[in-house]
């Protein structure tokens, strides 16, 4: 339960007199919170590497004391070849986590738009969609290489990512 608690109204009448104020005090009701029954996570590194594989991770928790029944689906990307199966369903255990791990390779450099990710609860009839906003990836064309100049010693140093 969440006690919103109250509101303090202090008002007056159209009138030109400054001593027509009233104050109304009103209860706000409580308001039963509760959590989602499925959570979902999609995790991938920071940036890709033209033709270097790497893993995508999609992460489904089941907050509940019942075995859930998800269906998923990822859709074909032009930009990668993936592996994995491209639709299923799994039962994800009571108060546990199911990650899903598919191995991706960018096949094109530039900011790419990873798979995008269906989710169903066949319990909830609830549907998750990835968004093509939150589910891209940069992709170098080689292995970036980067200059960090340290401003006290006017050293350059060259790094490589990993």
């Amino acid at each position: 339960m969440l006690r919103l608690g109250s509101v303090h109204l202090k008002w007056r009448r159209d009138s030109r007199t400054a001593d027509d104020s009233v104050f109304t005090e009103h209860k706000l009701p409580d308001i039963r919170v509760e959590l989602p029954p499925l959570t979902v996570s999609l995790e991938c590194p920071p940036y890709a590497i033209l033709g270097d594989p790497f893993t995508y991770y999609i992460k489904i928790t089941n907050q509940t004391h019942l075995l859930q029944e998800v269906k998923f689906s990822l859709s074909d990307s032009q930009s990668f070849v993936m592996s994995g199966p491209h639709s299923s369903s799994v039962a994800v255990l009571p108060k546990a986590d199911h990650i899903l791990a598919y191995k991706l390779v960018p096949l094109a450099s530039g900011s790419l738009q990873l798979p995008k990710v269906t989710l169903t609860s066949v319990r909830y009839s609830a549907v998750f969609q990835s968004s093509a906003d939150a589910s891209s990836i940069f992709a170098y064309p080689s292995k970036p290489c980067f200059k960090i100049v340290d401003e006290g010693d006017n050293k350059a140093e060259t790094v490589e990512a990993t």
